[in-house]
């Protein structure tokens, strides 16, 4: 019902008459589409929501609306990321990986730390899609240099989870149970916390 309202919404705009509203129906409809296709599991209605962000990016310039610019910017890095875990295509990793160099320099202009530290959790997400662990650490680190618990909640708690992992892969065991001990003390009933705590827990005791 959301993308038939939202492809309603654009019908009636075009991009010579009022283009920020037509380039906000663009986004609008590109983020209900991407939310379709993580339910469903489909690399086309992905795709069909790259376009529309890219559409909405001929009206959001950078010099005219940083701020959009970057948003904009950040969105395809994330779905390209759902792309490349989508289809196993691992150049769609690197394509995110672009797009997120592009939206942490928009995001450092603008000055909105804890955007830019998401679009950094995106980076790491795209290197550990290309098994670049160490690349992915680093990632997490620039996240949590802009991220507290208090200030980023859930964000925070998924850099810290995903910086364990991380960690835990480049053999560095000791250094992701600490990763995740410090994390606890902030969220001690995080059950995403929990659980790599023990999954990482049983594998250490199985090697």
């Amino acid at each position: 019902e959301a993308i038939v309202a939202h492809e309603h919404a654009l019908s009636k705009r075009q991009p010579e008459d009022a283009p920020l509203l037509w380039a906000m129906s663009q986004t609008n409809l590109a983020n209900a589409t991407t939310r379709l296709a993580k339910l469903t599991g489909s690399p086309e209605l992905l795709r069909t929501a790259i376009e529309h962000y890219r559409a909405a990016q001929t009206v959001y310039q950078r010099e005219d609306f940083p701020r959009d610019w970057a948003w904009s910017v950040a969105s395809l890095a994330s779905a390209f990321i759902d792309l490349a875990q989508m289809t196993d295509q691992v150049e769609e990793f690197e394509r995110a990986l672009n797009y997120c160099e592009d939206a942490i320099d928009g995001y450092t202009s603008v000055r909105i730390p804890l955007s830019k530290a998401w679009v950094c959790g995106l980076k790491g997400n795209a290197f550990i899609g290309l098994k670049r662990y160490g690349d992915a650490a680093e990632a997490y680190k620039a996240a949590l240099a802009l991220q507290s618990y208090q200030s980023a909640g859930e964000d925070w708690v998924m850099s810290c989870n995903n910086l364990a992992a991380c960690l835990f892969e480049l053999g560095d065991r000791a250094g992701a149970f600490e990763t995740l001990e410090r994390a606890l003390q902030e969220a001690p009933e995080n059950q995403r916390l929990l659980a790599t705590r023990a999954a990482l827990s049983l594998d250490q005791e199985e090697t």
